[in-house]
């Protein structure tokens, strides 16, 4: 039965979707490391204003506890896949910056090989993934 479902996966969007919140990953830290004594309180002049209904600083505070479960979400997903593509993930977004061709020469892996094992980890990243969807049907 769960064949089924995932015959139905795009790959490819599912892959955008999965290196989006990867690149990302590092702004999540850092927002998620954000301590929350750094907001400021509005300040009052007691000039004439237009009034905005909007609290910068509730968004703020959203942002960061939504980083803050996101980041470890991130950890657990990379966790659970098999050590060639924790390698991948690891070494092109989370730890280090690395090229294909880089990452390809580290796993001895050829160019097209390694092309396949990138796309198979990133789709196995965004399965893993619990916190958001990242897995686009067709």
């Amino acid at each position: 039965m769960a064949a089924l479902i995932l015959d139905n996966l795009d790959e490819d969007a599912t892959c955008v979707n999965a290196k989006k919140l990867l690149r990302s990953f590092h702004r999540l830290e850092r927002v998620a490391g954000r301590k929350l004594t750094a907001l400021q309180s509005p300040k009052i002049n007691w000039m004439p204003q237009l009034k905005s209904i909007e609290n910068h600083n509730e968004e703020r505070i959203y942002q960061r506890l939504v980083a803050q479960e996101e980041v470890p979400a991130v950890l657990t997903a990379i966790g659970s896949l098999d050590e060639d593509s924790q390698a991948i993930i690891n070494g092109q977004y989370i730890k280090h910056n690395w090229s294909n061709v880089a990452m390809a020469d580290e796993l001895g892996m050829s160019n097209s090989t390694f092309d396949n094992a990138k796309k198979a980890a990133v789709i196995a990243f965004a399965e893993a993934f619990y916190y958001e969807e990242l897995l686009v049907f067709t």
